[in-house]
């Protein structure tokens, strides 16, 4: 893959991944992002905001799992190389601030469903390191706190004499 596409041809291929199964999608986008990563300043941001742009312009029930492979892609390379995930979230982020707000939207309300609904305490855990600004309303929920505490039931209201309706 050469390094000096265009973002044309990267947002072109960005979303031709969202035809593959996870694994393979997951294992490309570590290689995209590896490739990304390595151009300069300037040549990344072009590139992350066509990345960007391709992704969220994906149709509806493509979105969630290719969000989904993406997230566990910088994951899988934050474990590897902190900094390098660190630049690829920071660079979406940086994207993000010149996309139409119903674009924002849409990453904020596909991000934080994939996160509840698919992912797991420990990688939910990792992203709030790699992107703490798009996490934030994802609940961190720690295991152990699940099984140590039983549950309170909620107190019954006090009910008001009938003669009194304020």
């Amino acid at each position: 893959m050469e390094t000096s596409m265009t973002g044309e041809q990267m947002d072109q291929e960005w979303a031709a991944l969202s035809v593959l199964g996870a694994e393979q999608r997951e294992a490309r986008m570590i290689e995209r992002c590896t490739t990304v990563a390595a151009l300069d300043d300037d040549a990344r941001a072009a590139a992350l905001s066509a990345m960007v742009r391709a992704e969220y312009s994906l149709p509806p029930a493509e979105l969630p799992p290719f969000t989904l492979s993406r997230l566990r892609a910088w994951i899988t390379i934050e474990r590897t190389d902190r900094d390098l995930a660190t630049r690829l979230a920071r660079g979406y982020d940086t994207a993000f601030q010149t996309m139409p707000a119903d674009m924002a939207m849409r990453r904020s309300s596909v991000v934080q469903g994939v996160a509840r609904n698919d992912l797991s305490s420990d990688e939910i855990e990792m992203l709030f390191e790699l992107i703490p600004s798009i996490v934030q309303q994802v609940p961190r929920i720690r295991q152990d706190s699940l099984t140590s505490r039983p549950h309170q039931p909620t107190p019954e209201p006090k009910s008001k004499p009938w003669w009194r309706f304020w």
